[in-house]
């Protein structure tokens, strides 16, 4: 996770961003970012390995607009609107690099049972463990209890400080939880 940072890894998170989506404050797409990567090239790299050796970003790199996207057509109360932000490209790429790095290791620190977010798996999956969890139970006479949780809106309420908390004792470092 704490590699230094390398151009094909920036070049990587570039090429695998949508080039048009809705830029950020900046007004920049990562089009731009493609179609002129041999120009801005190493400025932008030193700016990108800077914030990965120094564990902070600008303020203009954290610029945002905050949008809000209807769940359904007319909404009635502000709870049915998701809000996004739309991100200067840059920021995006760095989330990006900070992703694929991530991506590497969840495979070490997600249960087999996760279900929900892991790639080439379905919900349908643990739907099944819980039939069969079930049955077995039923079949030994077994008392129990079944709870089902409503993660509706669960990243809106993220503990911060919580969530840095168990990036630690999953074993990333200090400074790689002071970039994310």
């Amino acid at each position: 996770m704490c590699k230094e940072i390398t151009e094909e890894e920036v070049v990587a998170a570039i090429w695998s961003l949508h080039p048009n989506k809705a830029p950020g404050p900046d007004k920049f797409t990562i089009a731009f970012f493609r179609s002129h990567w041999y120009t801005i090239r190493k400025d932008f790299l030193r700016m990108v390995k800077n914030v990965f050796k120094k564990k902070e970003q600008g303020s203009n790199t954290k610029s945002s607009y905050l949008a809000l996207v209807p769940k359904e057509s007319n909404p009635s109360t502000f709870n049915r609107y998701r809000p996004i932000s739309l991100c200067i490209s840059s920021y995006n790429i760095i989330t990006n690099i900070i992703e694929n790095r991530i991506k590497e290791v969840l495979p070490i620190i997600i249960s087999k049972n996760q279900g929900g977010f892991v790639p080439n798996k379905k919900i349908i999956d643990n739907i099944i463990i819980v039939q069969e969890v079930v049955h077995s139970s039923m079949i030994r006479q077994e008392r129990g209890i079944i709870i089902k949780l409503d993660m509706a809106n669960a990243f809106d309420r993220v503990s911060h400080p919580y969530l840095m908390d168990v990036l630690q004792k999953l074993g990333f470092s200090r400074e790689i939880i002071k970039v994310i």
